[in-house]
């Protein structure tokens, strides 16, 4: 992350926003994709993502 941080000249508050945008996508995403287990199984989820 300071090899990031020193490319992009970003600050501590926007790497906290970076940070939190990031843990906030994987839960939703993996709300969705339990969900998808739950109904479909997960064979059949991993044939959707290959």
């Amino acid at each position: 992350m300071p090899t990031i941080k020193e490319d992009l000249q970003l600050d501590k508050s926007q790497i906290g926003n970076i940070v939190i945008a990031s843990v906030s996508g994987t839960i939703i995403a993996r709300l969705l994709i339990g969900r998808l287990c739950d109904t479909w199984g997960p064979r059949k989820r991993i044939q959707l993502y290959c």
